[in-house]
């Protein structure tokens, strides 16, 4: 998988947080010795190792289950630490109630106080009601340029939604966030490509995810992309989803908040412990308080050598087996380049990319027609409104 965020340079996280803690802090110390014996090992994640860890995140989840809902029913957080991070990080945060709302919720007007460009926050298949009683509502995230999204990308998804079910959560949304054009890779075509291929991807893999543009549409005063933190696209996920929309309602019929994690190969996550490439301050933001499911990459690095240096935030660090695999984005652009078909792309996001001649390829030779005398690759693009950026 490409890692999008390996040269990002982050910034302060005054804005960056939230400030309603989602688990308690003493979920990061129940299960210190056994992770920190487990860590020690040399084997990527053993199978001992995943339950012990599935075991440890129920425990914790339902102690942080009371500990949430003694929160929302007017007991406020700690004013001076809140979810394990100083409360000055989320000064500038709008303040959120302490009350979820118990009847249907409706959306406030959203402020915009900058031009999006007509962008209104997907969430046609966010499952608005929990399924299972006693679970926490999850929504997963996964930040990328997604300059191609490759079938891990995909699958990704899947893996981590199996293994969500054997914990305390039940999986209610997925979303996709592209990185803006202002991202300084050559490698990166428009961002009405990536959006456009990564809508291809959904459909053809019949993936429940959605693709938050945010990012892409952002612009100044001046009409230009903006860069955008992971944290903030976290933030505004968590904000959209909880505060706007209401959250999510149980099945006794009360409104409860989603939990935002993101979602990360283990690739990106040996890159988190790394100054020079994340900020400290973000890495408290995204995982000490977010949280992360991170996938394994074992042709790409070992499990332990990139949770190690981040068993500070174990208590939110889910990581999720999975199997053998070198796909990446920078594989697939390189064959392209090289005239080869690239095998690990959804087949209709490789027709897109040759229809559109997209990482220096070439004008297809040959063009197969369908029952109807129709070329293939011309059938492509009429499927899906192409995105723009006015």
């Amino acid at each position: 998988m490409e890692l999008l965020h390996n040269k990002r340079r982050l910034s302060s996280p005054s804005s960056a947080g939230a400030d309603l803690a989602l688990a308690s802090p003493s979920s990061s110390s129940s299960s210190s010795s056994s992770i920190s014996t487990s860590l020690s090992s040399p084997r990527s994640v053993s199978v001992s190792l995943v339950n012990q860890q599935i075991q440890n995140h129920n425990h914790n989840h339902n102690h942080n289950y009371t500990h949430t809902h003694n929160k929302i029913h007017n007991h406020p957080p700690n004013p001076t630490t809140m979810g394990g991070i100083a409360a000055d990080v989320f000064a500038s945060s709008p303040p959120r109630p302490t009350n979820l709302p118990t009847g249907t919720p409706t959306p406030p007007p959203e402020p915009m106080s900058e031009p999006y460009h007509g962008y209104s926050f997907p969430h046609n298949r966010l499952k608005r009601r929990l399924t299972h009683p006693n679970k926490t509502p999850l929504v997963l995230v996964s930040c990328g340029s997604f300059s191609p999204p490759t079938s891990l990308h995909m699958s990704m998804f899947s893996v981590a939604e199996s293994y969500a079910e054997r914990t305390g959560f039940e999986l209610v949304g997925s979303y996709m966030s592209p990185c803006s054009d202002t991202y300084g890779k050559s490698s990166l075509v428009p961002a009405h490509h990536r959006i456009n291929m990564c809508r291809l991807a959904i459909e053809q893999t019949n993936s429940n995810a959605m693709i938050d543009d945010w990012e892409t549409l952002r612009r100044d005063e001046a009409g230009r992309p903006v860069y955008t933190r992971t944290a903030d696209v976290l933030k505004r996920l968590d904000e959209q989803l909880n505060d706007v929309l209401g959250g999510i309602q149980t099945l006794d019929g009360t409104f409860v908040r989603a939990r935002v994690m993101l979602l990360i190969g283990a690739d990106l996550a040996l890159t988190m412990s790394d100054p020079k490439v994340w900020a400290p301050a973000d890495i408290d933001v995204l995982l000490g308080y977010y949280g992360a499911f991170i996938v394994e990459r074992p042709a790409l690095c070992a499990t332990q050598d990139a949770i190690q240096p981040l068993k500070k935030y174990h208590g939110n660090i889910m990581v999720v087996p999975s199997f053998q695999n070198d796909v990446s984005s920078t594989k697939a652009r390189a064959q392209i380049r090289n005239g080869e078909v690239a095998q690990d792309l959804p087949r209709s996001v490789y027709d897109y990319i040759k229809l559109h001649h997209l990482y220096g390829s070439a004008p297809p030779k040959d063009r197969h027609v369908d029952k109807n005398g129709k070329p293939d690759l011309e059938m492509v693009s009429p499927r899906l409104p192409v995105a723009s950026h006015r």
